[in-house]
């Protein structure tokens, strides 16, 4: 019995021992959990706060864009309104010059009816100077008015088969439009 006790009381010392050693362990590793618990909640906190931060950034350049988005549509819509009212204005203003041209027209018809009628030629010829120079001033002025007009008078005569001068052509004489087309390569290629 002596024996059996003192084996208890071994037992007992050596599961004491046993258990003050895993408490020991139990708490040690309770405090190291305790700080890895702190460093990693201070970690993920800061990490938190980064993509806060960076959420926070991302959204105010979303907003800067978006603004620059809206600027550009506000800047294009009223480039379309001044285009609309420009082309507007222009189609009234050569609808009014198609009108008073013939408005003109008529009245100088009237004009030179009476002229002729009248006999009055002095009046005519002095008439015709003066459109003979409205014309040569805006021969010279304007070079695409003359070539608008040559186009258009040199085809008419070519179709009649006229020459430049308004004669008849001969049958060795070459068609004008063609000629022109050769003056016109030959321009354009040197």
């Amino acid at each position: 019995m002596k024996e059996l006790k003192r084996e208890k009381n071994q037992v007992v010392t050596i599961v004491s021992n046993n258990q003050e050693r895993q408490d020991e362990k139990i708490i040690c590793y309770m405090k190291t959990n305790k700080r890895d618990n702190i460093k990693t909640s201070f970690s993920l906190t800061e990490e938190i706060d980064n993509l806060r931060a960076s959420k926070r950034d991302a959204l105010k350049k979303v907003k800067y864009f978006e603004q620059w988005l809206e600027d550009i549509d506000n800047k294009i819509s009223y480039v379309f309104q001044k285009m609309e009212t420009t082309i507007s204005e222009r189609d009234r203003t050569k609808e009014l010059r198609r009108k008073s041209k013939e408005w003109a027209d008529k009245l100088n018809a009237c004009d030179y009816k009476n002229l002729a009628v009248t006999k009055d030629i002095a009046t005519l010829a002095e008439l015709s100077n003066i459109e003979l120079e409205k014309f040569f001033s805006q021969w010279n002025d304007d070079k695409t008015f003359r070539n608008d007009y040559n186009r258009r008078v040199l085809w008419s005569l070519d179709i009649r088969r006229l020459s430049k001068d308004g004669r008849i052509r001969n049958p060795e004489e070459k068609s004008i439009v063609q000629e022109n087309k050769y003056v016109r390569e030959k321009a354009s290629s040197s």
